[in-house]
């Protein structure tokens, strides 16, 4: 047989199969269409009670049926008049299909359609729980945009016509992340008992970016936002305080203040914050206590012993060790990291397979090649600090240091960093820096070899000469 024979069978064989395919997969999606319409009308039915607080668990669909035929009765309302109409049949009459007919619908101006819905039907659908001939509730269709799509739900409300009793939606394309976060139980269960209007009938429903503050009046009529664990522009707000008077903490203390964060020993001045001070202030005022302990390392130091409730570590510096891979580690109470680990599972900021076993074998060797570090460390900073040509020398162990007190207490041992002002300034600093034989000049840290680093050209170099005096970063820190 020739090729070219060959190569024709070839594409008449794909032909057929393709063909016999198409029938097939036709044939099937048109069969299934009944059920598929079924199963949409079902799972509506069983989003309407579960809002409407009537729905017990897992409920087979059969009992799904018997429940809303026997508590749920569906009307279809003239958007134009407020009234009831029977120029449809309610439990047949599709809301979202009339929106699509410029018969039934009508275009809405982009400032009055933040669901980019485009169109509103004239006429939709409501739904009344009844009981002995009285109105227990009243189910309204919402919509609104998420992250990807428009949001269809309800939202029930009491026969006062103001109380919530539930919300959810039953349709959107929103993916498992943070559009996702719309059918958290979580997040819906805050709706019920949230009232819509003020005493004179105005709206007053919000959705609070940061969260409601309980203790706030206004409470009544706010349901978190649904920013998940991402920082949005006006959803976190923060206050500096001096980490070395934690007496002033409790003046910059705001309604909304939920977190300290911390660093110590910090970068790159090596100060150190008193953990169990910051520990007793965040329990007294109920706070979250979030410390960064890269520095220190969870050999060195336990900020969990001192009460916080989070540790965060650049893994990529000392735990790694050798400067191979990049990574991140966050401690701390379960209901905490359960939300780290959604925030990280969703928007991406998740350590490969590979980076995670490279760091797990690091961790071996973290208490030897740290204690090695700290010697070596330790023999320097007193080396330095002898040197006619060094203004000041910061290491936690030397007794020179302001809060050495401090570092005795709460480390083990000083740490692998030393922090000096070389005397004549930045000049002085760049000769410094250039004649250096056996170090490696970089603005990372934690590896294997001596790394130098001059924060005021590298790693702070985008703060105003201002703002690094503020933090004790002069020309001459090495």
């Amino acid at each position: 047989m020739s090729n070219k024979e060959s190569t024709t069978r070839t594409l008449l064989v794909a032909l057929a199969v393709s063909l016999v395919s198409s029938v097939f997969v036709a044939g099937a999606a048109v069969s299934l269409k009944p059920v598929q319409i079924e199963n949409r009308l079902l799972d509506k039915q069983r989003s309407i009670l579960s809002i409407a607080g009537l729905a017990s668990g897992k409920m087979s669909a059969r009992e799904v049926k018997s429940l809303f035929a026997e508590r749920i009765a569906a009307k279809v309302v003239d958007l134009d008049t407020g009234e009831y109409t029977d120029k449809f049949n309610p439990t047949t009459f599709d809301p979202l299909k009339a929106a699509r007919d410029p018969k039934l619908s009508e275009a809405l101006p982009g400032d009055e359609d933040p669901a980019l819905i485009k169109r509103r039907e004239r006429f939709t659908t409501v739904y009344t729980v009844e009981k002995d001939g009285k109105l227990e509730s009243l189910i309204l269709p919402i919509r609104g945009y998420g992250l990807w799509s428009t949001l269809h739900g309800f939202i029930a409300i009491k026969s006062d016509l103001n109380t919530v009793v539930g919300l959810g939606f039953y349709q959107h394309a929103e993916t498992p992340g943070l559009g996702g976060e719309v059918d958290n139980p979580k997040w819906k269960a805050q709706w019920p008992g949230k009232t819509l209007f003020d005493e004179s009938g105005k709206p007053i429903i919000q959705v609070v970016k940061g969260g409601v503050d309980p203790s706030s009046p206004a409470a009544i009529h706010q349901v978190d936002a649904l920013a998940g664990a991402t920082l949005t522009s006006k959803g976190v707000e923060h206050t500096y305080v001096d980490p070395l008077a934690p007496g002033s903490w409790k003046q910059h203390l705001r309604p909304n203040t939920r977190m300290l964060v911390l660093e110590t020993p910090s970068n790159p001045g090596l100060t150190l914050i008193d953990l169990e001070i910051a520990g007793k202030f965040c329990r007294q005022h109920g706070l979250l206590l979030n410390v960064d302990n890269c520095f220190a390392t969870p050999y060195l130091q336990q900020p969990a012993h001192y009460g916080a409730d989070l540790v965060v570590h650049s893994a990529t510096k000392f735990i790694d060790g050798q400067g191979r891979v990049l990574g991140g580690i966050v401690t701390g109470r379960a209901e905490l990291i359960e939300q780290v680990r959604f925030f990280c599972r969703h928007t991406g900021p998740s350590l490969s397979p590979f980076n995670a076993w490279v760091l797990s074998k690091s961790l071996e060797t973290l208490a030897v090649r740290m204690d090695r570090h700290c010697e070596n460390a330790l023999a320097i900073a007193q080396r330095l600090e002898a040197h006619p040509a060094i203004e000041r020398v910061a290491y936690p162990f030397l007794p020179s240091h302001p809060q050495h007190a401090i570092a005795q207490k709460q480390m083990k041992r000083g740490g692998a960093l030393v922090t000096f002002e070389l005397k004549g300034g930045l000049p002085q600093g760049q000769r410094f820096l250039n004649n250096l034989q056996l170090c490696s000049l970089t603005s990372n840290l934690g590896d294997a070899r001596t790394i130098v680093t001059h924060p005021a050209s590298t790693t702070h170099s985008k703060l105003s000469e201002e703002e690094r005096q503020a933090v004790g970063i002069t020309p001459g820190l090495v």
